[in-house]
């Protein structure tokens, strides 16, 4: 299908929503939602969309709240996983009880290690956290196992004295700050 029609763009003041799904993982190159949903409300109701570098689905996600099909491609295994969070069938409520049962059987006081090439980006304490929640990984549904890989990037930032922008993604602080993993991934 051709679409001969030439698509409006509208410029927006705010992009930022505190409470919307796509705040799992808030990556400053993506679209917004925003844009999104203002591009997908102007095709074709039978329309199909792809999104050949769907990144963390927000196209995706926003075509398949208006019941639109939409296929989403990327070659990034973390991107993927949250953007099969963000579509699949999940309850908040249920995931912070099912979520918090899991993290009262940890001992927090036990250690593991972190892969070398991880760890320097972590306070010890916040890379152990992470390590001990990462062993119930498998247990978590699609939506859970998102948000865990999108906190890991968040913290990540955090430890670093949030120095990380769009252009100096990964750069290091010598000395990293701790960040309490625990109570992000409930956030």
């Amino acid at each position: 299908m051709v679409i001969t029609e030439q698509l409006s763009f509208t410029k927006l003041e705010s992009v930022s929503n505190q409470n919307s799904i796509h705040g799992i993982y808030p990556y400053r190159g993506k679209i917004s939602s925003l844009d999104a949903a203002n591009v997908i409300s102007q095709l074709p109701n039978n329309s199909a969309l792809l999104d050949p570098f769907c990144g963390s689905g927000t196209i995706v996600y926003e075509s398949a709240k208006r019941l639109r099909y939409a296929i989403g491609v990327d070659n990034n295994p973390i991107a993927i996983q949250i953007a099969n969070g963000k579509i699949s069938q999940f309850s908040p409520d249920n995931s912070l009880r099912r979520l918090g049962k899991i993290i009262e059987k940890i001992n927090f006081h036990s250690k593991l290690a972190i892969p070398p090439k991880a760890e320097r980006y972590f306070h010890p304490d916040t890379a152990n956290e992470i390590m001990l929640l990462k062993q119930y990984f498998d247990e978590f549904n699609e939506y859970e196992k998102a948000v865990f890989l999108g906190t890991i990037c968040l913290v990540a930032r955090g430890c670093n004295h949030y120095k990380w922008s769009s252009t100096q993604i990964g750069q290091l602080s010598d000395e990293k700050r701790y960040i309490n993993f625990t109570d992000r991934f409930l956030l």
